[in-house]
């Protein structure tokens, strides 16, 4: 298959996802504010709120972008760039894909998916110590974060 199909096949499965959760909800108060942006604009493009990694703690979508050295970066080719990231407990990292790296969809600890296309962004928080893998599903890069 493809990259662009996969690619494809990825985002068409977060957006039925997304459909199902925004669906099943029982009150007007569980909606939960976007918080993928775009690098170049600020405008808000997809995301969630809700926690997301099994394991030590929950990785949580939030607003805003970290500075340079608290952000992996999905390069052209695929792999993250830097591959590892320490972080404190409740700091926010970013994932962000380069311009040219296309469609990309990052999981931590193999849960939810976030989907990046070129030039995008998506801020997270860990609430405990450990060790967390980010994974591209399309390429299979991973990176590891550790949080302190």
């Amino acid at each position: 298959m493809s990259n662009l199909k996969r690619a494809l096949a990825v985002l068409t499965a977060v957006a039925i996802t997304v459909g199902v959760v925004a669906c099943s909800s029982d009150s007007k108060d569980d909606a939960q504010p976007s918080s993928t942006t775009s690098a170049t604009n600020g405008s808000t493009v997809a995301g969630s709120t809700a926690p997301l990694a099994e394991g030590p703690g929950n990785v949580r979508p939030v607003n805003g972008q970290a500075l340079e050295d608290l952000t992996l970066s999905l390069t052209a080719d695929g792999t993250f760039d830097p591959d590892t990231l320490e972080v404190g407990v409740g700091e926010i990292f970013t994932v962000e894909a380069d311009e040219k790296a296309g469609t990309h969809a990052v999981t931590f600890n193999g849960t939810d998916e976030f989907a990046l296309a070129g030039d995008l962004f998506e801020s997270f928080t860990i609430d405990a110590p450990g060790t967390y893998t980010a994974k591209d599903t399309v390429s299979g890069a991973t990176a590891t974060i550790t949080v302190k």
